[in-house]
Order: structure tokens, then C-alpha cells, then sequence
């Protein structure tokens, strides 16, 4: 479990996109950025462990701190902030056009979005009062049971689609509209390397 605990934090649960996004970037362009943005993302994180120990810093801020003072360390938060409210919110637009998809699969009708958007605000409010995160160890055990079973069916279906209609005649190398989509999402898809605060 600590191998997948991994995985979720560093790769996070945008590799459910992955299938979609292979589809607006186009195989090749995905492969390409999704190298390129791997290759950045590890020598950014191998920068980071090497300043957090020159400076001593625990986190992100200290690291701006010692670099450029007060200053350094107001932008470094301004960007943390800005950073992770981007990752929330599109996990909450992902979370809610889910949930709408399955309404409307069982029920025949297509409710506005922004009900779930509400009833995900009643829910993630009162869970963000809690700060001792050992209490959700069980539902952290559970969250990776989940995400191994959602891998694994992906790769499943694929592979009997795959095995029954072939690779597909429609799949381009770079898609020429969507392509450039695949830019932001591959940066999205190493977030865990973001959302750390501490090195030590």
C-alpha cells in the first residue's frame, strides 16, 4: 500500500484522465510532453531537496525566504495558494461531471452541475477543520484500494477493446486542434511533486 500510497501522491489521481488526454493530444504529442514534463518535474524536485537543505528550510516558503527575504517568501505562498486552488477546483469540476454522468445514466435527466459543486462544499468544509490527518489513515487504506481497482479496470477494457476492434483507424499522431490541451494536463499529472510542503 505504501507503493500506491506513492504513486497517488506523485502522480495523483489524474492518470483516470489519461485515456481522454491521449485522445486530444494525440499519442505522440502525450508521449512527448508527458516525457518532457517528467524529466523537468524530477530536476525540479532534485533542486528543491538540494535548497531545503542548504538553507535548512522545512518547507516551500522557507526556501523563497532565504533566497529573496520577505518578499520571496510572500510569492512563494501567493503561488502555493494560486497553485492548489487550480488543482481543487478542477478535482471538484472532475468530482461533479462524474457524479452528473451517473444521474443521468440512472435516472434519464442531467441536473445542473452546480448541485454538486454545493454537495461538495457540505462535504470537503467540514473534512478541512480536521488537521490531525492520521484519523483518515483508514479511508487513505480504502482511497488506494479504489484507485487500484479503477487502474486495473482501465487497463482491462482497454485491452478487450483493443483485442476486439484493433488500435482504431482514427488515432492521430498530434491532434490539430485539442493538441495543446495535453500541455497543462501533463504538468497537472506530477502533482504530488506541488503539493509537498515538507523535505525532511
Amino acid at each position: 500500500m505504501t507503493f500506491i500510497s506513492l504513486i497517488k501522491g506523485f502522480i495523483g489521481t489524474a492518470i483516470l484522465f489519461l485515456p481522454r488526454q491521449v485522445n486530444l493530444g494525440g499519442w505522440f504529442m502525450t508521449t512527448l510532453s508527458l516525457t518532457i514534463s517528467a524529466i523537468f518535474t524530477y530536476i525540479c524536485a532534485i533542486k528543491l531537496l538540494n535548497a531545503a537543505k542548504d538553507c535548512q528550510g522545512k518547507d516551500y516558503m522557507d526556501i523563497g525566504f532565504k533566497a529573496y527575504g520577505s518578499l520571496g517568501r510572500n510569492l512563494v505562498g501567493l503561488f502555493l495558494v494560486l497553485s492548489q486552488t487550480g488543482f481543487t477546483v478542477a478535482f471538484i469540476y472532475f468530482i461533479c461531471s462524474q457524479l452528473q454522468n451517473v444521474v443521468s445514466g440512472i435516472f434519464h435527466t442531467e441536473p445542473n452541475l452546480w448541485y454538486f459543486g454545493l454537495i461538495c462544499f457540505c462535504m470537503f468544509v467540514p473534512l478541512c477543520q480536521v488537521r490531525d490527518l492520521t484519523k483518515f489513515s483508514q479511508f487513505h487504506l480504502l482511497a488506494n484500494f479504489v484507485i487500484v481497482i479503477v487502474i486495473t479496470s482501465i487497463f482491462a477494457f482497454a485491452a478487450i477493446e483493443v483485442g476486439e476492434k484493433g488500435w482504431g483507424e482514427d488515432i492521430q499522431a498530434i491532434t490539430p486542434v485539442t493538441w495543446s490541451q495535453i500541455i497543462g494536463f501533463t504538468v497537472y499529472l506530477y502533482e504530488g511533486i506541488g503539493i509537498s510542503s515538507k523535505y525532511r
